[in-house]
């Protein structure tokens, strides 16, 4: 099973000044997710966490989504929920 951590698949995403910008904030930080209707939470890599939140949250914008997750809260998309790992 992937887990979305393949450098191959954030190699070939556009980055936008915001994904940039969350990627340096969260230095040090590690995160996980998810899917849906799956108990087990996977390593994830951070820039693929704010390419996928960008698409969900842009009226938020991706400080606000890290300040959230930095405060305990999972953020959902359609198809996965995201979190700082524990």
């Amino acid at each position: 099973m992937s887990t979305l951590t393949d450098d191959a698949t954030s190699a070939t995403a556009p980055s936008t000044p915001e994904v940039d910008s969350f990627v340096r904030r969260a230095l040090g930080l590690r995160f996980e997710m998810r899917f849906k209707d799956e108990s087990r939470w996977w390593p994830v890599d951070t820039r693929e966490v704010a390419e996928t939140l960008a698409g969900y949250y842009y009226d938020y914008g991706m400080h606000s989504c890290l300040e959230m997750m930095r405060e305990g809260r999972e953020l959902p998309t359609a198809l996965a929920s995201f979190r700082v790992r524990r």
